[in-house]
């Protein structure tokens, strides 16, 4: 069993990581500005850009799942300004397992995105590729 930090534990994809690392036993820290509420995980209440915060979040972890998104809220700098704090925080409690995990471009019913640039979608290719099917 791990003890497992998750930041923006409030998010789709926090929450997830938050249900999926206590089914497989682990010991949980939810970090999220909201409450995550569901009693499954230890919870702790901050702003990821605080460097206190983040330092108490990392004591005594041994692994830390980064599932901040960007919102109207946080604005877009939470990545620029929160993960070096991160990083200081981890190197000084002597954590070295880290995954940062995102569902930005993800496609998923009830999505909440706004406008934005143009969705790629996959084509197929309009005949035959070059180098391809010609016997060889």
């Amino acid at each position: 069993m791990m003890r497992v930090v998750v930041l923006g534990a409030a998010g789709g994809v926090g929450r997830a990581a938050v249900r999926l690392a206590g089914e497989r036993g682990h010991a949980v820290l939810a970090v999220a500005r909201t409450p995550v509420g569901d009693g499954t995980a230890e919870e702790l209440a901050g702003d990821v850009r605080d460097a206190g915060l983040l330092a108490r979040a990392v004591a005594g972890a041994d692994a830390v799942l980064w599932c901040v998104g960007v919102t109207r809220r946080s604005g877009g700098d939470v990545g620029r300004t929160a993960l070096p704090l991160l990083v200081s925080a981890m190197t000084g409690a002597g954590v070295h397992r880290f995954v940062g995990v995102s569902g930005a471009g993800a496609d998923l019913p009830g999505d909440r995105k706004g406008p934005g640039p143009p969705r790629l979608r996959a084509h197929p290719p309009a005949g035959p590729r070059p180098g391809r099917g010609q016997g060889g």
